[in-house]
């Protein structure tokens, strides 16, 4: 092959190449995002979703404060949560899975008076 050929074909594919539009992502997905089949409930520390928010991987069992600190929660410091389709998250006001509780499931822009009272939570999926 010649190098006038070799020229031609190399423009010819750099020019294929640079109009071939990239693939679109499947809907409903972010561009980017992988899916990795794992359930998250998100955590935020301030009412009406805002403030630092933390993801915790459904079954979740956080039985005291130092097992919500583990994942960067502070004590009596849940102030609402998003919950996915299927899942209940049960907060209680005492270590150990005592005291007062209550169940969520869905949007929790408040948490009623629970607000800033957990200080151990367990996540599910429905059975």
């Amino acid at each position: 092959m010649n190098i006038k050929a070799l020229l031609a074909l190399l423009v010819f594919t750099s020019i294929a190449f640079a109009q071939t539009p990239p693939p679109k992502p499947p809907l409903g997905s972010a561009p980017g995002a992988k899916r990795s089949g794992k359930t998250f409930v998100e955590v935020y520390l301030q009412e009406n979703f805002k403030g630092r928010a933390i993801r915790l991987e459904v079954p979740c069992e956080l039985n005291n404060d130092v097992r919500l600190k583990e994942v960067g929660i502070p004590n009596d410091a849940i102030m609402s949560m998003k919950i996915p389709d299927g899942v209940t998250v049960t907060l209680y006001a005492a270590s150990g899975y005592a005291g007062a509780s209550q169940t969520f499931t869905g949007k929790a822009a408040t948490l009623g008076d629970l607000k800033g009272q957990a200080s151990s939570l367990k996540a599910e999926v429905k059975k």
